[in-house]
C-alpha cells in the first residue's frame, strides 16, 4: 500500500504551557465530603487545577480537559 504524500506541511503549533490555578484567579474547589470521609489520605484530590490541557480543534472549537467545574466557589 502506498501512502499519499502530503502536499503541504500540517499547521501544527506547540505553545509554551502556562500554569494558572483556581487560587490564582480567586476561586476555590472545596474537598467533597465523600473524599474527606475516606480513611485514607486524600492527597491525590486536586482542588486547584482548572484545566489539565486545552486543545484547539482547528475547526473553531476549543476542548478543555480537567476536573468537573461543579463546586467552584469565589
Amino acid at each position: 500500500m502506498t501512502w499519499p504524500r502530503l502536499r503541504s506541511r500540517p499547521d501544527v503549533r506547540v505553545e509554551v504551557p502556562v500554569s494558572v490555578g483556581l487560587a490564582d484567579v480567586g476561586f476555590d474547589r472545596p474537598t467533597p465530603a465523600h473524599i474527606l470521609a475516606m480513611e485514607q489520605t486524600f492527597g491525590d484530590h486536586d482542588r486547584d487545577t482548572l484545566f489539565f490541557d486545552v486543545f484547539h480543534t482547528g475547526g473553531g472549537e476549543i476542548i478543555c480537559l480537567g476536573p468537573q467545574l461543579a463546586g467552584i466557589a469565589p
